[in-house]
């Protein structure tokens, strides 16, 4: 896990914990690489690196958030808290 996700986990159990006790749930999404598509279609060959550290080969789109940031607001994740939900395409995994 790289530093930049494990620091936001900290950070959200550390909320939680505080937290908790007010029954307020602390989580945070940890996004992969997110070129902007200026910066892609400036620089074509930066976007490919950071695509080919993650398992499904490719860069994610903002949209692909909403899934995940929809579930964080539901009562899905009613006995969720303290997490950093990764959505960075298996990047972490490694």
């Amino acid at each position: 896990m790289g530093a930049w996700r494990s620091s936001r986990r900290r950070r959200s159990g550390s909320h939680a914990a505080k937290l908790g006790k007010k029954n307020i749930r602390v989580n945070a999404l940890a996004s992969g690489a997110r070129p902007t598509p200026e910066m892609q279609a400036t620089n074509p060959d930066f976007a490919k690196h950071p695509a080919a550290k993650t398992m499904l080969g490719r860069l994610g789109e903002a949209r692909e958030m909403e899934g995940p940031l929809l579930f964080l607001a539901s009562k899905a994740s009613s006995f969720m808290t303290g997490q950093a939900l990764g959505v960075d395409g298996g990047w972490t995994t490694w």
